[in-house]
């Protein structure tokens, strides 16, 4: 899984998130793609369905100038094309926010089923605070300090966040600093992202 397809002549440098190719055969069209090259565009295409003034060219397809062809239109077009892309991919996930002070215990016994016993998640702690909880197509939001606040031990938390070969990680590094900037206080996507670029 990818966040999104280009499609250029030329080598795109990338983080391993957008799936990378010269044709419009081996692409997923339920995600968001970008086609790099005015020219290129026009031969993808036989020249239908482009204006050199509209750069969407269907409800998932887009295109841009190359940066020899236009670079400030390239840069902003592949700003704009990524923040699309996670806005698609967030999407695609029922966000769920467990609030240890006031859901209920039900909710509670199945969410620690899940990471217990479940298909293994992907699970980021932000700032060792938060944490986000990508599995299937949810994600789950949870505050530590709610925790705190119950006098749950931390230590119990990790120890259950860990099970099951779950993938538990504290850092965005792995993230471009384009794409960082994108997301911007919006973490909970990150889970995912940390998924498809493993």
């Amino acid at each position: 899984m990818f966040l999104g397809n280009i499609i250029s002549e030329q080598p795109v440098k990338q983080n391993g998130l957008f799936f990378i190719t010269n044709n419009l055969e081996n692409v997923n069209r339920e995600i968001p793609t970008l086609v790099i090259g005015w020219d290129f565009s026009k031969r993808i295409f036989n020249g239908s369905k482009l204006s050199i003034l509209d750069k969407k060219i269907d409800k998932n397809i887009s295109w841009t100038f190359t940066k020899k062809e236009k670079r400030v239109d390239y840069e902003k077009d592949l700003k704009f094309f990524m923040k699309n892309s996670l806005l698609s991919a967030e999407n695609r996930f029922k966000y769920q926010y467990v609030n240890a002070l006031t859901e209920k215990y039900e909710t509670i016994k199945k969410l620690l089923k899940k990471l217990t016993y479940g298909e293994a998640c992907y699970i980021y702690i932000h700032r060792n605070s938060f944490v986000y909880i990508h599995y299937s197509d949810v994600i789950i939001g949870m505050d530590l300090n709610s925790t705190d606040f119950l006098k749950i031990d931390r230590k119990k938390i990790y120890k259950i966040l860990y099970r099951n070969e779950n993938k538990v990680f504290f850092s965005d590094d792995f993230l471009s600093k384009e794409l960082k900037e994108n997301i911007s206080d919006n973490n909970r996507i990150i889970p995912y992202l940390y998924k498809i670029k493993k």
